[in-house]
């Protein structure tokens, strides 16, 4: 027969190792729930990061389309007299005369509420036919998205 005083302590042994595998169950939900939530915060500055590289893309397009300052000019080869608003602009290249402007690169970022924007965009002159690539990256919160057009 047994002795009651050899089962003294089975139902603490046994409660204790119910309560570290509940532990380690809880433990792993919370860690799971925990990275989908980080997951789905950035999902939404993802989504931020696309529209202010579409933002580069759209402010370059509108100042190379639409601001010519004179009859002839190009405002991509211009860029950088266009708008006062850049944080930093720069343009290079063999020909970066906005009259002719062949063979231009313009890089140039802006910031707007923590959202930013980086633009290169080039123009390159082949065999008569012009090339106008643009590549824009947008930033938001570290979550990084790009995009990148070309059109001749």
């Amino acid at each position: 027969m047994l002795d009651i005083r050899q089962q003294k302590g089975v139902s603490l042994y046994l409660t204790f190792m119910m309560m570290s595998i509940l532990m380690v169950i809880s433990f792993g939900i919370s860690s799971i729930l925990i990275s989908e939530i980080r997951i789905l915060r950035s999902m939404g500055h993802s989504v931020i990061a696309f529209y202010a590289a579409e933002t580069g893309i759209e402010k370059t397009l509108y100042l190379d389309n639409n601001q010519i300052p004179e009859e002839g000019e190009r405002g991509l080869c211009n860029i950088c007299n266009l708008s006062d608003e850049w944080e930093s602009c720069e343009v290079s290249g063999s020909d970066c005369d906005p009259l002719t402007c062949t063979n231009c690169t313009c890089v140039f970022y802006d910031e707007i509420n923590g959202q930013r924007h980086d633009v290169e965009a080039s123009v390159v002159t082949e065999e008569g036919a012009s090339v106008t690539t643009i590549k824009s990256v947008g930033t938001y919160e570290q979550t990084k998205r790009a995009i990148q057009i070309t059109r001749e």
